[in-house]
């Protein structure tokens, strides 16, 4: 049995780096501006700063997001994306739930657009 415990543990190590690395692709593509971080021309989120209305705002970065994740990230199964409600007006936060393929854990990321900070879930 000790070789199965071997396996069983290289086996959740590669999965453990596997997602890190899809974590780490992930906050790559959230902090990318568009026409900024990439020669890739549709990568990453449109600079909103000269925007001023909260709900449009909030409405193409949940967009944006959703179609950046689609597009560039074939291992990631977006389930849902919305606007978390929070106390303070000026910051937007968005609520990413996704699914690593191959995987059945969920992983929930909210994101702070205006400190561009993420927390996994």
């Amino acid at each position: 049995m000790p070789i199965l415990r071997q396996y069983d543990a290289v086996n959740y190590h590669r999965q453990h780096e596997t997602d890190l690395r899809v974590l780490q692709d992930l906050h790559n593509l959230l902090n990318s501006k568009r026409d900024y971080s990439s020669f890739i021309k549709e990568f990453g989120v449109d600079d909103v700063s000269s925007y001023s209305n909260r709900e449009y705002i909030s409405k193409v970065v949940i967009e944006e997001i959703a179609r950046n994740i689609e597009q560039f990230m074939p291992t990631v199964e977006l389930i849902e994306i919305f606007e978390k409600q929070g106390n303070a007006i000026d910051r937007i936060n968005i609520e990413i739930r996704c699914r690593i393929l191959g995987s059945t854990q969920e992983i929930q990321v909210i994101t702070d657009m205006r400190t561009h900070s993420w927390e996994v879930q």
